[in-house]
């Protein structure tokens, strides 16, 4: 879970809010635990809780707020509309779990949309059916296919993220790297510089080790825990070298050298995913540790942000960032060559857990796109400002920046 410290860059909303009890499993995230200098996440690695429980609100979009809790029964979900008796099941497949939402009965008794389809009625009472959904130039209405989401904690100008227990939040940085050793203290930058890592506890920090002998030397810097291995960067003014050393309480015991490169400057972020962690440098590249061993990749695409990635991807690993004003995904063993890149503002996208499909923000659009760079399904948002986004199983969660209000998209929607 995620511990807010004095250094912490997330904000954290003060009223108490409700949080879903598990989310669907999507790709192993990991919560936040920012450090001074850097913006990181706290994390694990576990991944997401099955899910136990739907949020709640059902309806026709972001104007129907009135509507009851979802409940799992079995294998089923039922949503059931205040103002209608009318019901909708609709069967989960393995662990996706789907709403379906149904319009509210107008003045007239005549049903809203179902399915695809729109009933009305002639003069005389009865229903006529037409096949096709009214959509506009350039896709769906954004608010007719959206249902309100439960609230969440964290500040809803952030990012939306799953925490190690699976909880959504909304994040400074998802899928970050865990700064906690398996022991419970955290690896934090030296108070002066040049210094060692600091492990710390509750009002404490400890020099984890003795400083090297060198007139080069400008400081360590952590770059995350994985299991019992403490990462972290050594800066001197003509290079850098990369080291891993076993957490032992307040103490890095045995340190171990993985790679040397140019001089650089303490990271903006670093990523973890499925056990591996990633970070862009300073010099243009990517650095990727798993284990004892650290990679190197060119780094075309500069300045990475709003980092996210698929681990369970059908074609591998992915891992996908803006990069000025292009989306790349690609695969995470070489993550400067796209197998997916568009031109896009940089808001916000997400990918499914199968990474088969990309959901992107666009202006005040949500795109969906496949790794073929087909357009899937666009909903087009009017005065619905979509500001982040997460590809859940039961479907895609968004923040109106406007009003820091939750909907999400059924998974059963168009």
């Amino acid at each position: 879970t995620e511990e807010p410290t004095e250094e912490a860059t997330e904000v954290v909303t003060e009223e108490a809010t409700l949080e879903p009890t598990a989310e669907p499993e999507r790709t192993n995230t990991t919560g936040i635990e920012p450090m001074e200098g850097m913006q990181v996440v706290d994390s694990d690695g576990t991944g997401a809780a099955d899910p136990t429980e739907l949020p709640e609100g059902t309806g026709s979009g972001p104007e129907d707020s009135e509507s009851s809790p979802i409940e799992p029964t079995g294998d089923e979900v039922v949503t059931e509309e205040a103002t209608s008796e009318e019901e909708a099941t609709v069967e989960a497949s393995g662990e996706e779990v789907g709403t379906l939402a149904i319009e509210p009965i107008d003045d007239e008794g005549v049903g809203g949309i179902e399915s695809g389809s729109e009933l009305e009625s002639t003069p005389d009472g009865e229903e006529i059916e037409d096949v096709e959904e009214p959509v506009t130039a350039d896709g769906l209405p954004l608010a007719d296919y959206s249902v309100p989401y439960t609230n969440i904690a964290g500040d809803p100008s952030g990012q939306l993220g799953l925490t190690s227990e699976g909880r959504l939040e909304f994040m400074q940085v998802p899928d970050g790297a865990s700064f906690t050793t398996w022991e419970g203290f955290r690896a934090e930058f030296a108070d002066s510089q040049p210094g060692v890592i600091h492990l710390c506890g509750d009002g404490y920090c400890e020099p984890s080790m003795e400083a090297p002998e060198s007139e080069t030397w400008q400081g360590d810097v952590p770059l995350g825990v994985i299991g019992e291995t403490t990462y972290f960067m050594r800066m001197h003014n003509d290079r850098t070298e990369i080291y891993a050393a076993s957490s032992s309480g307040t103490a890095l015991l045995e340190p171990q050298l993985l790679t040397e490169l140019g001089p650089a400057t303490p990271p903006a972020a670093v990523y973890e995913s499925d056990g591996t962690l990633f970070t862009w440098l300073s010099t243009g590249q990517w650095l990727e540790i798993s284990g004892e061993n650290a990679q190197i990749y060119s780094g075309e695409y500069s300045d990475p942000y709003n980092v996210r990635f698929a681990p369970l991807a059908n074609n591998g690993p992915l891992i996908g960032y803006f990069s000025g004003g292009t989306l790349v995904v690609a695969p995470v063993t070489a993550p400067d060559s796209p197998i997916f890149s568009i031109p896009t503002d940089g808001i916000d996208f997400d990918m499914t857990g199968g990474a088969h499909r990309i959901a992107v923000i666009q202006g005040s659009n949500i795109v969906i796109y496949d790794l073929d760079g087909n357009q899937v399904q666009a909903y087009t948002g009017g005065d619905i400002q979509p500001g982040s986004l997460i590809w859940l199983n039961s479907g895609i969660v968004y923040v109106d920046r406007n009003t820091g209000s939750l909907y999400q998209i059924p998974e059963t929607a168009p």
